[in-house]
This record gives C-alpha cells, sequence and structure tokens, in this order.
C-alpha cells in the first residue's frame, strides 16, 4: 500500500459508520468488501475494474465467480457471502411486513427488473 493510501481503509469504516453505504460509490462497496478479507492489499483499482466491467454494484454481487478475474477465491466468497446474507434479511423483513407492504414492495422490485431487463 503507498504512503497516500495511508488511512484509506480506516476512512472507509469511518464514513461507514458516519453515513452508512448511502455515500458511497458502488466501487467503494466493492473495495470495503475486498478489503475485509485480504488485509495490506490496495483493493481500490480492482473494484473499479470489476464495477467497469459488470457495470454496477448488483451485476457484481450477481456474477459467476469464475468471471470475477483477478480477485482472489477468498475475496469472492465474501462477495457471494455478502449478496447472500442481504438477500436472507431482506426475505426476513418482508415475512414481518403487513399484506399491503408486501405488495407495494413486490410492485416496486417488479418495476425495477423490469426497468433494469431493458437497458
Amino acid at each position: 500500500m503507498t504512503n497516500s493510501n495511508k488511512g484509506h481503509r480506516q476512512r472507509l469504516r469511518e464514513k461507514f459508520l458516519k453515513n452508512g453505504l448511502e455515500c458511497f460509490h458502488d466501487y467503494e462497496i466493492i473495495e470495503f468488501l475486498l478489503t475485509l478479507e485480504t488485509l495490506r492489499k490496495d483493493w481500490k483499482q480492482p473494484a473499479k475494474d470489476v464495477i467497469e466491467k459488470f457495470g454496477s454494484l448488483k451485476a457484481v454481487l450477481e456474477a459467476d465467480p469464475k468471471a470475477l478475474k483477478g480477485i482472489r477465491d477468498n475475496n469472492v466468497f465474501g462477495l457471494k457471502i455478502t449478496q447472500d446474507v442481504a438477500r436472507r434479511y431482506l426475505a426476513d423483513r418482508i415475512v414481518d411486513l403487513d399484506y399491503i407492504a408486501k405488495v407495494y414492495l413486490i410492485r416496486i422490485n417488479c418495476i425495477l427488473f423490469f426497468r433494469e431487463s431493458r437497458q
């Protein structure tokens, strides 16, 4: 890690704890997830590369692990487990919603899915 990157991970952690993921770029989220598994490696450029290749955070998380070239197996595991934990969390949240909220959430997800599939 170069001297200009000193403290970068700590700044990412502080940014997350203060603001959550809302103020992160997609590549910063990927970079943050990759740093959790491998210490002392600069993941900013590989994170930017996979976002450029796949186009979005969602697409990176949904990518076939074999397609994530340049990312170590342990790090790919970290990305995939994050995706599955998020799915489980959202599924559990839906169970706790009332009927009208479930219908609304399903409708919004369908609109977003069909909008993305046309692009």
